[in-house]
C-alpha cells in the first residue's frame, strides 16, 4: 500500500547498526510505503504541519484508489516534539518545545520551563529562538522506564512521553508505529470565546444575476472575560438543504469567503467577504474559533462531543451520507454515546463507540469523505 498526503508528514522509526552502535533513525516525507497485515490493515503516523489547513489523504493499492481528508486546526499553544522518543544508554533524546501565538506564528525570546518524573534533563528551562523552539536534551541516568516530559509557558503546558532504558539489546526496541496520543497528550481544555458577527446586509441575489452579491462580515471575538482575543478563524457558509426550490444532487451550492480564514487582531476584529452562489436560497454564515489541538475527552469536555454531534447533523443535511436510513442509523448512535458520557457511563460509551465505527466501516461506499472523517477521525480521537 502506497499513503501520500498532501499535508503534513508521514513518519518512521527504524533501528540502524553503526560500528557496532545501535542508532533510532527517524524519517518523514509526504509518501510512504506500508504492508498490510493480515486484516488488510496497515497505519502510518501523519505528523501535524506547522500551520493550519485541510489534508488529502490518498492510498493506492494493486486494487485501486481512496482517499480521505483531515483538517488540522490551529498550532497556537505549546507542542512538544523528539527526534527519536527514546533516550538509549548513553544516547539522549532531543526534547523541542515550539511556542505558537494565536496567527500560528512563533514566539521569541520566551522563557520555557521543562521537568521529568525519569532520566534526567540537561536543563529545566530553556529560551525560545527566532523560531520558536527551546530545546534540551533527556538522558537515561540510570533509569529505565517512560518519561513523561512536562513544558510550561505563558499559561500553556504539554507533555510527551519518552522510553527511557540504558542498553538497547536488553529492553524491546520503541514501536515503529506510534499513535499521535502516545506522542503528545493533548493539554488542558483551551479558553471558550464569544464571537459576535456584523453584517452590512442580509440578502443579496445569486452570482451572475446582477449587484449585490457580496456581504461584508465583521468578527469580534471576546474571551470568557469579556477582553477582545486574538484568535485564528475560519469562516463556513452552510447551505438550508431544498431552499431556494432544488436539491442540486443531494448537496445546494455554497457561497465562498475571501479570506476563508486568518485571525483577529489585537481589538478582536477580524473581517472577510462572503460571495453568493450561483443558486438563490438560505444560508447559514458561521464565523469560528479554529481549535489549537486534538482533545481527549472527559466528562467535563461534554461540549466537544455535542460539537461532533452537530457537526454531524450538518454533514446529513449536506447530502454526505447517501443512504437516509444509514444517516439514522449513525444519527442515533452519537446521540446515544452523547448521552453515556452525560451519564458518565464510560465503559458502555467506548463500546458504542467501537460497535458505531464497525458499522459506518460497513457501510463506508455510502460516506463522502466529511462524514468519514467525522466517524473515523475525530469521534475516536474525542473518546480516547
Amino acid at each position: 500500500m502506497h499513503l501520500q498526503t498532501t499535508l503534513g508528514q508521514f513518519e518512521q522509526r527504524f533501528v540502524v547498526n553503526e560500528d557496532g552502535h545501535d542508532r533510532l533513525v527517524v524519517s518523514r516525507s509526504s509518501q510512504i510505503s506500508l504492508v498490510t497485515n493480515e486484516l488488510g490493515e496497515a497505519e502510518a503516523l501523519l505528523v501535524p504541519p506547522s500551520s493550519p489547513g485541510i489534508s488529502t489523504i490518498i492510498a493506492t493499492t494493486s486494487d485501486g484508489q481512496a482517499r480521505t481528508t483531515y483538517m488540522f486546526g490551529s498550532i497556537e499553544g505549546l507542542h512538544l516534539t523528539s527526534d527519536s522518543y527514546a533516550a538509549v544508554g548513553d544516547n539522549g533524546a532531543l526534547i523541542v518545545a515550539k511556542l505558537y501565538n494565536a496567527l500560528g506564528e512563533p514566539i521569541v525570546g520566551q522563557a520555557v520551563t521543562f521537568r521529568t518524573n525519569l532520566g534526567q534533563l540537561s536543563s529545566t528551562q530553556a529560551v525560545t529562538d527566532e523560531n520558536g523552539e527551546a530545546s534540551v536534551i533527556l538522558t537515561a541516568g540510570g533509569d529505565e522506564g517512560t518519561a513523561v516530559v512536562t513544558a510550561s509557558a505563558l499559561g500553556y503546558s504539554a507533555k510527551i512521553c519518552v522510553d527511557v532504558f540504558s542498553d538497547l539489546h536488553s529492553h524491546n526496541v520503541p514501536s515503529s508505529l506510534f499513535s499521535l496520543v502516545s506522542l503528545q497528550p493533548p493539554p488542558s481544555p483551551q479558553p471558550q470565546f464569544i464571537v459576535t458577527l456584523t453584517l452590512n446586509r442580509r440578502e443579496v441575489r445569486p452570482l451572475g444575476t446582477g449587484a449585490p452579491n457580496q456581504i461584508t462580515v465583521t468578527a469580534s471575538v471576546r474571551d470568557a472575560n469579556s477582553r477582545p482575543a486574538a484568535v485564528s478563524l475560519r469562516a463556513n457558509a452552510a447551505g438550508v438543504r431544498y431552499s431556494g426550490g432544488h436539491e442540486h444532487n443531494g448537496s445546494r451550492p455554497t457561497g465562498t469567503f475571501t479570506p476563508a480564514s486568518g485571525g483577529s487582531d489585537r481589538n478582536g476584529f477580524w473581517g472577510t467577504t462572503y460571495t453568493s452562489p450561483e443558486v438563490g436560497g438560505f444560508e447559514e454564515i458561521t464565523i469560528s474559533v479554529a481549535m489549537s489541538v486534538p482533545f481527549t475527552i472527559a466528562p467535563f469536555e461534554k461540549p466537544l462531543l455535542q460539537r461532533l454531534v452537530s457537526d454531524w447533523n450538518m454533514s446529513v443535511k449536506e447530502g454526505w451520507v447517501r443512504d437516509k436510513k444509514l444517516a439514522k442509523r449513525l444519527s442515533q448512535n452519537l446521540r446515544r454515546i452523547l448521552r453515556l458520557f452525560a451519564e458518565k457511563r464510560l465503559k458502555e460509551a467506548e463500546t458504542e463507540v467501537e460497535q458505531t465505527i464497525r458499522f459506518a466501516r460497513q457501510n463506508q461506499k455510502l460516506l463522502e469523505p466529511e462524514a468519514q472523517g467525522l466517524i473515523f477521525l475525530t469521534l475516536p480521537h474525542l473518546v480516547r
